[in-house]
Formats: structure tokens, C-alpha cells, sequence
């Protein structure tokens, strides 16, 4: 259903921006078919230079296009795809996005080599005691008790 008012409302704007004065245009063919697999067409030509035409596929991706002519007499033609990768419409008139600009290039290394440079730390020395100069202390005997 959607698409089928998508379908209207493209053709609704382009008699709109086709149609200078409030005088019906005269359609002069109009075609539309169906078929069991979902696949459809339409069709029309008016009076005043507005055509129309868009076919479907049983996937449901559309392809048409209209034309209709400018304020200043030149006829307009824009052309359209619909489907799982959105809606992309083409004609000469369009703006065209500008191009992406390229990300700067990353700034060379400033020696000739890529390796990061190495850093290396000595390990701390504990802090050493001072030498003793009585020497050893002599052990002193320990008393043995009885536990009885």
C-alpha cells in the first residue's frame, strides 16, 4: 500500500510542477498492467508534456521515470530505481552532492625509521645494610622447662 502511494504522490508532483495554469491536462495514453507475480506497469502521456512510466518486479525494486516541461520550456527528465538499496534518482537538472574530500595523509615519522624508540630503565639497587663490625652475637643458652 505504501508504495502505491509513493507511486501516486510522485505523479501528483510531477503534473504539479508541470502544470503552469489551473487547466486540466488532457490524458493522451494511459497503460497499467498486473500480473499474478506481483510485477506491475504503469503508464501515461498527457497534453501538456508530462509523461510517466514505472515498472515493478516481483521483488518489489522499481525502475521509471517522468519528464514534464519547465517554467522556461525545456522539458525535465528525471529517472528513479526503488529498492532494497533506497531510492536513487538521476536527471540532468539535479544537484549532484559534492565529491568527499580525501583525509589528509598521516605526517611521515620524523627519523627515518618506523620502529618507536626505546627506552630502557636500570633497575633500582635496594638500598644495601651497613656492615656489622662486632660480628655474630654468641647464642645464650635457653632455660628447659618441665611440662609435667
Amino acid at each position: 500500500m505504501s508504495r502505491f502511494v509513493v507511486f501516486v504522490s510522485m505523479a501528483l508532483t510531477s503534473v504539479a510542477l508541470a502544470a503552469p495554469s489551473q487547466q486540466n491536462a488532457a490524458i493522451l495514453t494511459d497503460a497499467r498492467y498486473l500480473s499474478n507475480n506481483g510485477q506491475f506497469g504503469a503508464a501515461y502521456t498527457q497534453g501538456d508534456g508530462v509523461e510517466f512510466k514505472e515498472e515493478s518486479d516481483a521483488a518489489g525494486n522499481r525502475r521509471g521515470s517522468y519528464s514534464y516541461v519547465d517554467p522556461n520550456g525545456q522539458r525535465r527528465t528525471v529517472s528513479y530505481t526503488a529498492g532494497k538499496d533506497g531510492f536513487k534518482a538521476t536527471g540532468d537538472h539535479l544537484p549532484v552532492a559534492p565529491s568527499p574530500v580525501a583525509a589528509p595523509a598521516a605526517p611521515a615519522p620524523k627519523s627515518g625509521s618506523w620502529q618507536q624508540d626505546q627506552w630502557s630503565q636500570a633497575p633500582a639497587v635496594p638500598n644495601q645494610m651497613e656492615p656489622s663490625t662486632s660480628g655474630p652475637k654468641p647464642m645464650e643458652p635457653m632455660e628447659r622447662r618441665n611440662n609435667t
